[in-house]
């Protein structure tokens, strides 16, 4: 099964309502959810580096074509970045990375509070019945 960035949106939220009356099926749920969405996360970020790496070509071809191939005579760094920042497929390919970008955020942070969660019940656990300490 494939996940979009939505079903892992709706899910968390889904998630987040759900009480357990067992503090080990919780334990055990807070770390299949960590797990399968670090697994989520490390394709995403995988995804990532391939647009950078799109975005970066892109803006180094712009960049050759604008600074010594133009008949325009641009003399400045900022000058060249100007005319890069005006060419639509750059700027579509620069949107899709900066998405991407957000989307992995998001899961960073959603896999270190399942984490953070994961954490603190294996404390509690601990502190209440005194077994692994």
């Amino acid at each position: 099964m494939t996940m979009t960035l939505e079903d892992v949106k709706k899910q968390v939220l889904e998630e987040a309502h759900q009480k357990y009356d067992d503090p080990c099926e919780r334990l055990k749920s807070n770390s299949e959810r960590a797990l399968l969405y670090a697994e989520f996360l490390y394709r995403l970020r995988r995804q990532r580096n391939k647009q950078k790496i799109l975005v970066d070509n892109k803006h180094s071809e712009l960049y050759r074509e604008n600074k010594f191939k133009s008949n325009l005579l641009l003399k400045s760094k900022d000058d060249v970045e100007s005319f890069i920042d005006c060419d639509a497929e750059y700027q579509k390919l620069k949107q899709d990375f900066d998405n991407l970008q957000a989307a992995v955020d998001f899961l960073a942070d959603v896999v270190k509070t399942y984490q953070q969660r994961e954490y603190s019940e294996q404390a509690m656990f601990k502190f209440k019945t005194g077994i692994g300490g």
